[in-house]
């Protein structure tokens, strides 16, 4: 029973770090890869102290797992998006700025400086 609800517990805490990990490096950049990395040990961690002994606790660790794993690669890809029109690039010496233009529509703004990529502007014309 403990073996399950901590696997529970670390299974929906990763899942949902995967999912808010766009505003977690929003607020500061370490928290969006550093709780990931965390509770991926952890998982890996259950699922090898389960593998024989409970079950039902290593299913819903590989289930998280997969399931975050897959989440940020679904967000990650242009499958889901729609096919790009125009796609732009103004570089600078310390700074640039990537504009791409959807065919719905949509516009994606990503403006990057020397410390990193700041938050992107998204929108519809």
């Amino acid at each position: 029973m403990t073996r399950k609800l901590v696997s529970s517990i670390i299974s929906f805490l990763f899942v949902t770090v995967i999912i808010f990990r766009e505003s977690l490096y929003d607020r500061f950049w370490i928290f969006a890869g550093l709780p990931i990395l965390v509770l991926t040990i952890g998982i890996l961690f259950i699922i090898f102290l389960n593998l024989k002994k409970d079950r039902s606790a290593f299913y819903i660790s590989i289930i998280a797992l997969l399931l975050g794993f897959s989440i940020m690669i679904v967000e990650e890809t242009e499958i889901f998006k729609s096919r790009i029109v125009l796609k732009a690039l103004l570089v600078d010496d310390i700074s640039g700025l990537e504009l791409t233009l959807r065919e719905n529509y949509k516009f994606e703004l990503l403006p990057e400086t020397y410390l990193g990529r700041k938050e992107s502007i998204n929108g519809i014309k």
